[in-house]
């Protein structure tokens, strides 16, 4: 447009020169040559010639890149270690009951498993029993001395050193009566620098901050475990059934009193420990083996009651204790 209007006034300009020079006398000069005039964009208001703006080259607007997003990473969910359980033995506890000690109709006692040892009275002795008329079934009476029922352990203890259950349901009704040689009495036991038991003292012997009551004796059942006796100390009524288990699983010596958790030790994974002379490989229920053929020294057998008894060769689960329990009372 800018140039346009240049020419155009280029043009006007030539015309008024044009009419000038007519006005005029004619000139003798020699014609000049016409110089050709390049008419170049003016300022309209000076006349004189502008210069035209160079377009400055627009510089593309670059596309700033888009970042592409980044999915971010889902971190897996970890899982939380599971802990493995413990794997309870296998088979039913009654498929590892050896020993019994059961009453026919007329109150003779046998060993109810019959692929077990023999189950017989101590030697020179014989075990009244009676029936009793709050149990409503028969009972072996227990005197003291050496009155109890003897079984071999001989084939036995390698079996049980994988774990164990033994059995008790007593009444005792005295405290123990001590003498030179007896100084406790036990219910049931294999104690000769080995085995396994319970044995009764008329106070603690452990703890002895604590003191036991007239109406109560302290039984402390035990298993030869890592080199010694781990014993677990406990007190019951005097004239009163109660259901005493004891275990051993290999790594751990549980007691429970009527069916309930007593205490428990960790063993971690000892070796048990069975008597290591010939003559010593029996039980006697109801008595320290000491009073095995005649012995007496040390403990006696206790006096009172003795209703049941039971060897398994593996440990009872807690829930089994349970069952026993009610099994065993009939509660």
């Amino acid at each position: 447009m800018k140039r346009v209007i240049a020419f155009l006034l280029v043009c006007m300009l030539v015309v008024f020169a044009g009419a000038c020079s007519s006005e005029k006398p004619a000139s003798t000069a020699t014609p000049t040559e016409d110089i050709e005039v390049t008419a170049g964009p003016t300022d309209e208001a000076t006349g004189e010639p502008t210069e035209e703006p160079t377009e400055e080259p627009t510089e593309e607007p670059t596309e700033e890149p888009t970042e592409e997003p980044t999915e971010e990473p889902t971190e897996e969910p970890t899982e939380e270690p599971t802990e493995e359980p413990t794997e309870e033995p296998s088979g039913n506890i009654e498929d590892s009951l050896i020993v019994s000690l059961k009453y026919d109709s007329n109150g003779k006692v046998s060993n109810g498993v019959a692929t077990g040892p023999e189950i017989k009275p101590n030697t020179g002795v014989t075990v009244g029993t009676e029936m009793d008329a709050g149990l409503g079934r028969y009972v072996s009476n227990m005197t003291g001395g050496t009155n109890c029922y003897v079984f071999s352990l001989a084939d036995l203890y390698e079996t049980l050193a994988a774990g164990l259950t033994v059995e008790y349901y007593v009444n005792i009704t005295e405290k123990v009566t001590e003498t030179a040689t007896i100084k406790y009495y036990s219910i049931g036991d294999s104690f000769e620098g080995g085995g396994f038991g319970c044995e009764v003292y008329n106070n603690y012997k452990l703890d002895t901050s604590k003191t036991a009551g007239a109406d109560e004796v302290v039984l402390q059942a035990s298993c030869h475990v890592e080199g010694k006796y781990q014993i677990i100390e406990f007190p019951v009524k005097l004239n009163a059934w109660n259901h005493i288990v004891m275990t051993w699983d290999g790594s751990r010596v549980a007691v429970y009193l009527n069916g309930a958790l007593v205490d428990e030790l960790e063993t971690y994974w000892g070796t048990f420990t069975y008597p290591k002379a010939a003559n010593t490989h029996h039980f006697t229920i109801g008595a320290c083996c000491n009073a095995y053929n005649g012995g007496s020294y040390g403990g006696a057998a206790f006096k009172g009651k003795l209703a049941g008894f039971n060897l398994y060769t593996q440990a009872m689960q807690e829930h089994e204790v349970t069952a026993a329990y009610q099994a065993m009372t009939g509660k």
